[in-house]
């Protein structure tokens, strides 16, 4: 398995940088869009127009070279209803 598992819940995803997150979700579906002026000071907004049924947007951390939580990883797989896999 590439990342622990507790039982009863999913893996928890290992951080990434911003630009590796959007290449990942690319990579899975093109029509990933990137907002960078619908978010405050240095976050920008993940959107897809219909991923999961509905439309449903992300407010994420775009701060240079730093890595994206894994909590912030685990809220954008609920949103857009991912694979748990895509970005372990």
């Amino acid at each position: 398995m590439p990342f622990p598992r507790l039982p009863g819940r999913w893996p928890v995803p290992k951080p990434l940088k911003f630009h590796e997150l959007v290449r990942r979700l690319k990579d899975h579906n093109r029509e990933f869009e990137i907002h960078e002026r619908r978010g405050k000071g240095s976050h920008c907004m993940l959107y897809h127009k219909s991923l999961a049924g509905r439309p449903a947007s992300v407010p994420v951390p775009r701060h240079g070279g730093r890595d994206i939580s894994p909590r912030i990883l685990s809220q954008i797989i609920r949103a857009f209803n991912l694979p748990h896999d895509l970005l372990g």
